[in-house]
């Protein structure tokens, strides 16, 4: 199994799937061709969050607080060198695709007749003005000029199993993947 450690907050917030973090950004494809399951380990150390990230942290922590109650989600929370569970990478694009891609939908909901044009109009403007101005990238947490790793099926684990990171995605050690898929 193929494993990605990235620091905390932001591994929980994959985790977590109430969250709704199903995207990693990273300056180049790390994935390459592989797609299918993809163990999170959370770093030792935390992430700076800046920018708009951290707004939707902020959000997602006053949502989560009495949510983060069972004893598998104080573990991830406070887990660190560890992997915390599992999702599925689905899709590896660049930013300037998943806009772009965006940008074709809205434009062929727009050209769908009288409905799809009025759709369209009412939705929320990022300054840009006309169709563009209404593209998004495929998720809030998604970056410009980056590589967007998409997840799906979080799965948290019960209990975190201690390994040590390593950047890119890289191969769990066999004792680890079967302790991981042991709680799955």
């Amino acid at each position: 199994m193929r494993a990605l450690t990235i620091r905390h907050p932001y591994s929980y917030a994959i985790i977590q799937w109430n969250w709704g973090k199903l995207v990693e950004n990273r300056s180049r494809n790390i994935a390459g061709s592989y797609r299918g399951p993809v163990a999170i380990h959370q770093a030792v150390h935390e992430a700076h969050v800046t920018g708009p990230d951290v707004d939707l942290i902020t959000y997602c922590l006053d949502a989560d607080e009495e949510q983060r109650q069972s004893m598998a989600q104080r573990r991830a929370w406070v887990a660190r060198g560890e992997v915390i569970g599992v999702v599925d990478l689905v899709d590896v694009h660049h930013a300037t695709d998943c806009y772009d891609a965006d940008t074709k939908r809205l434009i062929a909901l727009y050209n769908s007749g009288p409905e799809g044009r009025r759709e369209v109009e009412a939705m929320p403007d990022n300054g840009c003005g006309g169709i563009i101005g209404k593209a998004r990238f495929c998720s809030l947490w998604a970056h410009d000029e980056m590589f967007h790793l998409v997840f799906a099926n979080p799965r948290l684990i019960v209990y975190p199993v201690p390994v040590r990171g390593q950047l890119g995605l890289w191969t769990l050690p066999d004792d680890v993947e079967q302790a991981v898929r042991r709680q799955l």
